[in-house]
């Protein structure tokens, strides 16, 4: 399989994975500097000083690599895109065309073809999702709890108080927005599954239409939710989900 967006996905979902680190190793900081603070700890100050400019620190470098992250994953969009419309056009809009990534060749090239993959891609980001949502809602309480009780204990550190503030909201911001992927690919998928049950009945025009836009809401949904699919979960469960597809493409006949 070639898939000439690969890479810059990779890069992408990398630049992720060192944000939610470094938020991580944050929020063990100052889950740990608030058990000392109960505890008494003499060196208290100079220990919650040190956290509150890491906590600083933090939101500097986490947006830093947010900004970065954002401008390659648009990159990489904007080339998924477009590998999309080559192969359903059999044209190359794009520096590379991509070799099985879609399992739809067998059907008419076209706007046919592009519904069968957006199809296959809803299907595929939908059960991504959430899985990724089912362990992110755990994470994300025990990442909050550090920082909201952080947030609820400040006095006039409203410099430190807004650097909890920024990054509790990242986190929020992170799973609400793998929530209405969520949410979203369902619907847009059921949808799917309702138009290639019908569509035999459907005349040219309303057949394409229909096509048209659920492929601009699986479109708009994914810009919103702004999501970086994960690699892990992909590779656990992709023969599953490949079984699975493959089932629905027999029983909707796209072939």
């Amino acid at each position: 399989m070639i898939n000439p967006v690969r890479d810059k996905f990779l890069t992408a979902k990398k630049l992720s994975s060192w944000r939610l680190a470094i938020t991580e190793i944050s929020s063990v900081v100052v889950l740990f500097a608030f058990i000392l603070s109960k505890l008494g700890s003499e060196h208290l100050e100079q220990i919650q000083l040190i956290v509150d400019w890491l906590g600083f620190l933090t939101i500097v470098v986490v947006a830093v690599l947010s900004l970065a992250g954002s401008f390659v994953h648009m990159g990489a969009e904007d080339d998924r895109k477009k590998m999309a419309i080559d192969n359903a056009f059999d044209k190359q809009f794009g520096e590379n065309k991509s070799t099985g990534y879609y399992t739809n060749d067998g059907v008419n090239d076209g706007i046919e073809r592009l519904s069968a993959n957006y199809f296959e891609s809803c299907f595929f980001t939908n059960k991504i999702a959430l899985s990724m949502l089912k362990k992110l809602s755990v994470k994300s309480i025990f990442l909050l709890l550090p920082f909201t009780a952080a947030i609820l204990l400040r006095g006039n550190q409203l410099l430190f108080l807004l650097a909890d503030l920024a990054i509790v909201s990242l986190i929020l911001s992170r799973w609400i927005r793998t929530a209405f992927l969520v949410k979203k690919t369902k619907s847009i998928l059921e949808r799917f599954r309702g138009f290639y049950c019908s569509k035999k009945n459907m005349d040219s025009k309303t057949k394409k239409g229909s096509e048209l836009l659920m492929i601009l809401d699986y479109e708009a949904a994914v810009t919103w939710a702004h999501v970086l699919l994960s690699e892990k979960v992909y590779e656990k469960e992709r023969d599953n989900l490949d079984k699975q597809w493959d089932e629905m493409k027999l029983r909707y006949q796209i072939s």
